[in-house]
């Protein structure tokens, strides 16, 4: 399937039309042809057969990085393309994932998210990609499947800055699952803080490390309470 890109921004007003088909907005070719048929197919065989929402991101998130992990960056990060891709290929998984509210209006976000960090971590697929890629370790897809099945955990990790070392999300990931979320909470704050003063990039891995089971051993003693496995 040849990966499109909108020609412009969706707008909140338009989406409900555009998934109802009344609407087709203009689309650019990238010229660039992935297998996306397997992820659409993927994608409806979780909903069929996965009913929480966490765990239905946790199978289809490896599935969509190992089809688009090859496309050029500056298309990945150009917001038009989550919007084709939410709107059109996969919006089944996106309305199954982030249901209509009360009144059958689509959530925004989950479609469109915007230019901003947080809000990349806003779109139901963007943020899927972009977790997949922070986490996969040598082909391996566990952490991924770790953050994106604690939801608090992800938003902790991946609506901050912190998510920019791709080693300091793995570090969080594989220390702090499994630790009560006051506990987490807590020492993600003090990593934050001492983020301000810390230039992560010029640590190795192994100081990396040190500092997130730093933040985790004081964030442990200050809130006495430790694993207890991850919540709903």
């Amino acid at each position: 399937m040849n990966l499109l890109t909108y020609s412009d921004p969706v707008r909140p007003a338009d989406i409900a039309l555009i998934l109802s088909g009344e609407m087709e907005p203009p689309t650019s070719d990238t010229g660039i042809d992935k297998p996306l048929e397997r992820v659409v197919e993927k994608a409806a065989e979780i909903v069929d057969r996965v009913s929480r929402g966490t765990e239905r991101d946790a199978e289809l998130a490896p599935v969509l990085h190992e089809a688009l992990k090859d496309v050029p960056r500056r298309l990945l990060t150009d917001r038009l393309l989550w919007h084709w891709m939410t709107t059109s290929p996969l919006r089944d998984f996106v309305n199954h994932r982030w249901p209509p509210d009360d009144e059958g209006r689509p959530v925004p976000e989950r479609y469109l998210g915007s230019q901003t960090l947080n809000g990349v971590n806003r779109n139901a697929l963007a943020r899927l990609y972009w977790t997949a890629d922070a986490t996969v370790e040598n082909g391996s897809y566990n952490l991924t499947e770790k953050v994106l099945t604690n939801s608090d955990l992800h938003l902790g990790i991946f609506d901050r800055q912190l998510c920019l070392d791709n080693r300091l999300v793995k570090a969080c990931v594989r220390l702090l699952d499994g630790f009560h979320e006051d506990v987490r909470r807590k020492a993600l704050l003090l990593l934050r803080i001492r983020l301000r003063t810390t230039v992560v990039e010029a640590l190795d891995e192994t100081q990396v490390n040190a500092l997130v089971n730093d933040c985790l051993t004081i964030a442990e003693g200050t809130t006495g309470r430790g694993i207890v496995g991850n919540p709903e």
